[in-house]
């Protein structure tokens, strides 16, 4: 069965759970199916992940059948049970949905009793348009209870026990502007979806060498051979306060979060995937956080010689030698500086080699500068690495500690979980010492 063909089951399985609600008055029931709805709304999101993989992407988003964007929608039975009672189409008519392209516009609004302006507008072919949530408007109507042109962001709200979840589409947001200034992300290196915490992928250990041989004699074995490589998935954990004041007064506070929160998100994989996190105190590398694919012994170095094109010639190289092929780079910006200084005898200004000007030049200030060792450089083949995710991006916020309460603050745990290795390391290989 394709995976169009197995979330439109998934979806027919939640719109039938979905039609229940309306004649239940019970608590302990409407709870049971929250949990079977949350079930399948995870199981829904990891097969779309799964088929954005391989079919088609926009900026992140992910798609379905005919190409259609889905939508992303929150159902909390609970809250809405308990705050709006027993009638059932008011009931209904606040809950948020996630509809299927499939199903038509007056097909499953009039099983739920909901009119169509309850819900956010269908297109003609009857799929759900993008919602664009508001990051700013949702935190700012959970602080001030003010939900003034934020109808959407409203509906959208989640709450949990120990505090306010940011919903999926938010959390999106932040992870596409994320994708923008990660090195890894940039240069398209693989992403798996990582359904338990640890999972084993194979790397090539030693590649096959063919030979010719004499008829009707035995041949000699090729020698190709493959090793397990785990990815474990690792917590990359932070959290923040901010005061009620700036929140309801900053007129830019959507755009505050996304570039704060997606810098953050950046600025650790990308400083984590290059050196691993290492622990002062005792001399070693912290084992719960990815081991930093510069400290890998198998990749490629280069020595440099001094701020030139030369290293990254060599650099190609080297990767070239091990059958390997380079598009991408990436250097700080005091190299990216000192590259775009170089000049010729008579004062101009030099441009880059033929083998570099086609690659990918990503400029990352989490690559090492040292004004006595000099910076470090990458040149790579994306493929020759793999990121691995189990959770994308959470966030919660909360008001309920000590902190919060004695000074007026509002505050925001951010965390993901992934895991990042080396499946090529000779098609890797780093550039020491730039100076």
């Amino acid at each position: 069965m394709s995976l169009k063909k197995i979330i439109r089951k998934k979806n027919l399985e939640k719109r039938e759970l979905l039609k229940t609600v309306k004649s239940i008055n019970d608590a302990d029931k409407l709870k049971e199916i929250n949990k079977q709805v949350d079930s399948i709304n995870e199981e829904i999101y990891l097969l779309e992940d799964e088929l954005y993989e391989r079919d088609n992407t926009i900026e992140g988003e992910h798609f379905v059948e005919g190409g259609e964007q889905r939508a992303q929608g929150n159902l909390n039975l609970i809250t809405t049970y308990n705050n709006i009672g027993a009638n059932s189409k008011s009931r209904a008519k606040n809950e948020q949905l996630n509809l299927d392209d499939n199903f038509s516009k007056g097909d499953i609004l009039g099983d739920l009793g909901i009119r169509s302006g309850d819900v956010f507008s269908l297109s003609n072919k009857g799929s759900a348009e993008k919602r664009n949530l508001d990051l700013g408007k949702y935190v700012r109507g959970i602080v001030t209870g003010e939900w003034n042109d934020a109808e959407l962001e409203q509906r959208a709200m989640t709450t949990s026990a120990t505090g306010v979840l940011i919903p999926d589409e938010l959390s999106r947001q932040i992870i596409n502007a994320s994708r923008s200034q990660s090195l890894f992300t940039l240069a398209n290196v693989p992403i798996i979806n990582m359904d338990s915490d640890n999972i084993t992928i194979a790397r090539i250990k030693n590649t096959p060498t063919l030979k010719f041989k004499e008829e009707g004699k035995e041949a000699s074995e090729s020698g190709f051979e493959l090793e397990p490589l785990k990815l474990t998935s690792k917590t990359a954990y932070g959290y923040a306060y901010v005061s009620i004041e700036a929140i309801r007064s900053s007129k830019n506070l959507s755009q505050i979060l996304n570039q704060v929160f997606s810098e953050a998100l950046a600025d650790c994989i990308d400083k984590a995937m290059l050196y691993g996190q290492y622990n002062s105190q005792n001399s070693t590398y912290d084992n719960f956080a990815p081991s930093g694919i510069m400290n890998d012994k198998l990749i490629h170095e280069v020595v440099s010689s001094g701020a030139s094109y030369d290293d990254f010639i060599k650099a190609i190289g080297k990767i070239k030698t091990s059958n390997g092929q380079a598009s991408a780079y990436s250097i700080n910006c005091d190299t990216e500086e000192k590259l775009a200084l170089l000049k010729t005898t008579d004062g101009q200004y030099l441009s880059k080699p033929k083998s570099i000007e086609n690659l990918i030049e990503i400029t990352s200030n989490q690559l090492s500068k040292d004004d006595s060792l000099g910076s470090d450089a990458l040149m790579f083949d994306p493929n020759a690495m793999v990121i691995g995710m189990q959770e994308r991006l959470n966030i919660k916020m909360f008001d309920n500690t000590d902190e919060c309460i004695k000074k007026g603050l509002i505050g925001f745990r951010v965390y993901s979980m992934l895991d990042c290795v080396v499946t090529r390391p000779n098609h890797i290989c780093k550039i020491k010492g730039i100076k």
